[in-house]
C-alpha cells in the first residue's frame, strides 16, 4: 500500500508535468499513456523487469518511474543508473530521487551536495542522525555544515560539537599536529567557542609548545568572560603548566562570575597553602 500511494502520488506529478510542458499535446498523451500503463503493471506485477519497458524518447520522467520501480525491487545501482543521464537537466525530482539512491549506497557527501543545492535543510537532518550511527566523523561534519549553510542558527550548535569531537579525538591519538588545526579551524568559524580555546592549549601543551599555550588562553579569555568552565579549564591548564599566579587570576575571574563558587573558593585555599 505505500508503495502504491508513492506511485500514484508521483504519476499525478508526471502527468501535470506532460500536460503543462510545451512538448505538444499529442506528445504529452504519448507519455502519460506510457505512466499509466507503466504504473498499472508495476504495480500489479511487482516482479516485472524494469528493462522491459521501452519509455517514449522525449518523457523527461521516464527515467524516474524505471528507477523507482527498480528501487522497489531492491536494485539501487540499477535506479541509479536510470537517473544518471537525467541529472544534467537540473529537474528537483531527479535529483532528489537520485540524492536517495546514493545516499542508500553509502555515498553521503554526494547525497548531502544535492540536498544542500536544493536547500533541504530537514533532509540533511535526517541524514545526520544516520551519519551518527553509521558513517565517520568527516562525513558528519560534511551534513553538518551542510545543514549550518541552510539554517545558521539551528545547526551552529551540532557542527562545532562534531568539528569538538574530531579535535579531541586526533589530541587523544596523539596527533597533535592536525589537533592544533582543528581547534584553530573551529576558532575561526566560531571565535567564541571556549572548549576550542582549552582544547588548542592542551593541543599546545601536549606538543611541548607551552607559550603558545599560554597565549592561547589569554586570547580566549575576554571572549569567554561569562563562563565558568572556561575558566576552570584555564586553572587545570595553568597548573599542568607550572604556574600557579595564572592559575590563581583563573580562580578569581570564576568569582566575578559567581562569587559563592565552592570550587573556586577550595582551589584558591589550596594554592595559598602551596605557598606556604
Amino acid at each position: 500500500m505505500k508503495y502504491r500511494l508513492l506511485v500514484i502520488s508521483l504519476l499525478v506529478i508526471i502527468v501535470i508535468f506532460g500536460m503543462i510542458m510545451p512538448t505538444g499535446i499529442r506528445a504529452a498523451i504519448a507519455n502519460n499513456i506510457w505512466s499509466i500503463s507503466f504504473v498499472k503493471q508495476a504495480y500489479q506485477n511487482k516482479e516485472i523487469d524494469p528493462m522491459a519497458f521501452a519509455p517514449p524518447a522525449d518523457h523527461r520522467h521516464a527515467g524516474l518511474l524505471l528507477a523507482n520501480l527498480a528501487l522497489n525491487k531492491g536494485n539501487i545501482e540499477q535506479a541509479k543508473n536510470y537517473l544518471v543521464p537525467l541529472l544534467n537537466s537540473s529537474d528537483k525530482l531527479v535529483l532528489e530521487k537520485y540524492a536517495q539512491l546514493v545516499f542508500l549506497k553509502g555515498e553521503y557527501q554526494e547525497a548531502i551536495t544535492i540536498w544542500r543545492k536544493l536547500g533541504k535543510w530537514f533532509t540533511l537532518e535526517q541524514a545526520s542522525r544516520v551519519i551518527s550511527s553509521e558513517g565517520d566523523i568527516e562525513d558528519l561534519i560534511f551534513v553538518y555544515q551542510s545543514a549550518y549553510e541552510l539554517f545558521p542558527e539551528r545547526y551552529s550548535t551540532q557542527l562545532v560539537r562534531a568539528k569538538l569531537r574530531k579535535a579531541d579525538q586526533l589530541l587523544n591519538d596523539h596527533h597533535y599536529e592536525q589537533a592544533i588545526l582543528t581547534y584553530q579551524e573551529i576558532i575561526s568559524q566560531f571565535p567564541e567557542e571556549g572548549a576550542a580555546f582549552s582544547g588548542l592549549a592542551q593541543a599546545y601543551i601536549s606538543n611541548n609548545q607551552k607559550n603558545l599555550a599560554h597565549q592561547t588562553i589569554q586570547q580566549g579569555w575576554d571572549l569567554n568572560s561569562g563562563e565558568i568552565k572556561y575558566f576552570l579549564n584555564a586553572v587545570e591548564l595553568y597548573e599542568q603548566m607550572g604556574l600557579p599566579e595564572e592559575a590563581l587570576q583563573a580562580y578569581m575571574a570564576v568569582l566575578e562570575i559567581d562569587p559563592d563558587s565552592n570550587l573556586a573558593h577550595q582551589g584558591i585555599e589550596n594554592l595559598q597553602s602551596a605557598d606556604e
